[in-house]
C-alpha cells in the first residue's frame, strides 16, 4: 500500500504542481488529525453522530501522509510497524 500511496501522491503533485516535502506533509497531517478530532468531538459533545465513512477517510488521509513521510526519509514502514508491534508485545508480556 505504501508504494501505491507514494505513487499516487507523486502523480497528483505532478499534475497540480504540488509539494509533499517534509514540512508540507507535517502541516497536512496535523490538519487531517484535526479533522479526526472534530469527528470525535462532535460525537462526544452530542453535536452530531459520528460519520464513520468520513472518519475512515480522514484516518486513511493520515496513513497516506505518513506513508509519504516514511518514503521521504527512506524508512521501511512495514518493518517499522512490525518492530513497534514486537516492542509493544514485549512490554505487554512483562
Amino acid at each position: 500500500m505504501k508504494k501505491k500511496a507514494v505513487d499516487i501522491i507523486k502523480r497528483i503533485d505532478e499534475k497540480n504542481n504540488g509539494d509533499h516535502s517534509t514540512e508540507s506533509i507535517f502541516y497536512h497531517t496535523i490538519e487531517e488529525i484535526g479533522e479526526i478530532s472534530r469527528e470525535l468531538y462532535n460525537m462526544k459533545s452530542g453535536r452530531a453522530k459520528i460519520d464513520k465513512k468520513n472518519l475512515a477517510l480522514e484516518i486513511a488521509d493520515v496513513y497516506l501522509l505518513l506513508a509519504q513521510l516514511s518514503e521521504n526519509f527512506g524508512i521501511d514502514l512495514t518493518k517499522a510497524v512490525k518492530d513497534k508491534i514486537n516492542e509493544l508485545e514485549r512490554i505487554a508480556e512483562q
